[in-house]
């Protein structure tokens, strides 16, 4: 008897042991995010689209927050997520989420809290709520500090990006609205037509420069700087003035510099080769040297034959090699 109830608690223990496994293995542990949205207007706003989109994968979701302060969103273990919040007033941002962690802290939920600050958009229109096109915020696991970490470093350098941006084109989007004022008054007037052309012509320039700014990727032209193409007139390429070399100098000081074989050989092989000087000469050390190109070697050779071919040992060959290799 003993032994048969001996052989039950053995069994119960391990159909408990068994339960808690699967039960483990069913639960699905996640990482809830509670948001603080707010702007310098607003607390807490309300009406913000927040549509968490799963990175490499299907998974899309959609919520919108409320004006209270228990908006939070909750996501799965092992995933990367970009947080996308958008609103009709305000200036969009995107948050990047990592929630990937250890093995050993795959069986327990985390909780983070991030702080979203959001900006008016400038321009009162939604179709230009996108500053920059990457997030603004990344959240991942820190194994250092055995939870989730935001990353300030990346959010700062993202944030003087977005910063440098959203001020320029609100400082546009304020000349816009203040030149338009403007057009309305002197058009309710019948005032100076010529001023009024004026400040169209300055609202069209400020009008592309937005759209510039907004699509960098497409390039915009004002109906008032459109202008006629230029007629391309050839070019012709000046050469280096030729050095007359004094033939009765005593002697001459020839220093070839380190890249005159490949200035050389380039002079021969391309005909628009720009070019650049092969060494320096002087009659007197104490007067410093001078400057010559290639162009200048046939004189310079003819004038002292001896120093030439002393400092470029070479010469004939490189020309004679490449001369060859170019009329083939």
């Amino acid at each position: 008897m003993k032994i048969f109830s001996f052989n039950i608690k053995i069994l119960l223990l391990i159909f408990f042991t068994l339960s808690v496994v699967k039960t483990n293995a069913q639960q699905d542990y996640r990482l809830k995010v509670l948001l603080k949205l707010q702007s310098l207007e607003n607390l807490n706003i309300k009406g913000i689209k927040i549509e968490i989109n799963q990175r490499n994968g299907n998974s899309n979701e959609i919520v919108y927050s409320t004006d209270t302060l228990d908006n939070y969103i909750s996501l799965e273990l092992d995933k990367e997520y970009t947080i996308h919040f958008s609103h009709p007033k305000y200036y969009s941002k995107s948050i990047e989420i990592d929630t990937r962690v250890p093995k050993k802290k795959k069986t327990q939920n985390f909780m983070f809290e991030i702080e979203v600050a959001f900006d008016k958009n400038c321009e009162n229109n939604p179709r230009f709520a996108k500053i920059i096109d990457v997030a603004i915020g990344r959240l991942d696991y820190n194994r250092n500090k055995n939870n989730f970490y935001y990353d300030n470093r990346y959010t700062f350098k993202m944030g003087e990006k977005y910063e440098t941006l959203k001020k320029l084109r609100c400082k546009i989007a304020k000349e816009i609205e203040k030149n338009k004022r403007k057009t309305e008054k002197l058009a309710k007037r019948n005032a100076d037509i010529a001023k009024m052309k004026e400040l169209q012509a300055e609202q069209e320039k400020l009008l592309a420069q937005q759209s510039l700014i907004i699509n960098p990727e497409k390039k915009v032209v004002s109906k008032s700087s459109k202008k006629k193409p230029k007629e391309k007139v050839a070019t012709v390429k000046k050469q280096p003035k030729k050095i007359v070399f004094d033939k009765n100098q005593k002697e001459i000081h020839i220093f070839p510099k380190h890249g005159w074989p490949s200035e050389l050989a380039n002079s021969i092989l391309e005909e628009n080769y720009k070019p650049k000087t092969i060494g320096t000469y002087t009659y007197d050390l104490r007067k410093g040297r001078k400057d010559f190109f290639v162009s200048d070697a046939d004189e310079l050779r003819k004038a002292f034959p001896d120093e030439f071919n002393k400092a470029f040992d070479n010469w004939d060959y490189i020309v004679k090699t490449n001369t060859n290799y170019k009329n083939k």
